[in-house]
């Protein structure tokens, strides 16, 4: 089969859209959506407004507002998510730093001794040399600067500062298991050890691409699958029925780790005023909560 499909103006999108049953309530608001957001992305979140998926015919009383309220929606959340990926992120680097700078030295980051595979390091470390080297940050100009004749790369505590999520994710994973170290992090956020957080830090890597690249979250599921405590330390929710790819149980383990992090944080109260904001148009089965969500020991204001 050919793709053979014509490029519309905005004007037959919606000619198309009404005669496939949509309302649009607000056509100079429909107008400013399909030109600003687009046709095809706007479509992720008028899927399941359809009772036919072949012909895509809409249900009775599916609208153009409520697919405007489900891209807010998604794109607030992506806001709240983005801030729960940040304060992890900081604190793991921050951990990897302190405790592996003392244990072997402020260069670890370039000691192959340290993990178990050797093609990743080197990749890493080749990624880091060259974007500390090019990064216009003022600390790390003055530093090669200051030491133009030293070889390695800056400290870690200076070189880190730079690394994506997913890298921080990939030095830690690629550690060896015997290191103590790698264990004392996992234990100071809460997991029993480190299969946990190599797991679960893979799980907010990607997390962190979705809604760096502003992709859905709303009505989506994640690759990994989160390994679960049997015993956790901190509060903790009851899994029995949740999707082991949802949203929803990602963002729990965002939230147990957050506990040890970021104490008294208010992610759960974002929340529940976001699902408030939007409840006649958005559910929690949408992204994988539980109707009780608010109410587990972890969520519980």
């Amino acid at each position: 089969m050919v793709y053979n499909k014509p490029a519309l103006t905005v004007a037959q999108q919606l000619t198309q859209l009404r005669k496939r049953g949509l309302r649009i309530p607000d056509p100079q608001l429909a107008d400013h959506f399909l030109r600003n957001v687009s046709y095809y992305r706007l479509a992720g979140y008028w899927w399941t407004l359809q009772s036919d998926f072949k012909r895509h015919r809409f249900r009775r009383g599916a609208s153009f507002n409520q697919v405007v309220d489900r891209y807010n929606f998604d794109r607030e959340l992506r806001l709240i998510v983005l801030d729960m990926v940040e304060r992890i992120e900081i604190a793991v680097r921050t951990r990897m730093i302190y405790h592996l700078s003392l244990a072997y030295n402020p260069y670890w980051i370039e000691n192959v001794n340290l993990v178990k595979n050797t093609n990743d390091w080197a990749y890493n470390i080749k990624k880091i040399k060259a974007d500390t080297r090019r990064s216009s940050e003022i600390y790390l100009r003055k530093h090669y600067k200051d030491y133009s004749t030293d070889s390695r790369c800056p400290p870690s505590w200076k070189s880190l500062e730079i690394v994506t999520m997913g890298t921080i994710s990939k030095m830690y994973t690629n550690l060896k298991p015997t290191l103590p170290e790698k264990d004392l992090i996992a234990q100071e956020l809460g997991l029993p050890d480190q299969t946990f957080l190599e797991n679960w830090l893979h799980g907010v890597a990607i997390i962190r691409n979705i809604v760096a690249h502003h992709n859905r979250l709303f009505q989506g599921t994640i690759s990994v699958k989160p390994i679960l405590p049997a015993s956790p330390t901190g509060n903790w929710i009851t899994t029995k029925g949740i999707g082991r790819h949802s949203v929803y149980l990602h963002l729990s383990c965002m939230a147990y780790l957050l506990q040890f992090i970021s104490p008294g944080n208010r992610f759960s109260q974002r929340l529940a005023d976001l699902f408030t904001k939007y409840k006649a148009t958005v559910k929690y089965k949408e992204i994988g909560f539980p109707a009780n969500w608010c109410n587990q020991p972890l969520w519980k204001q």
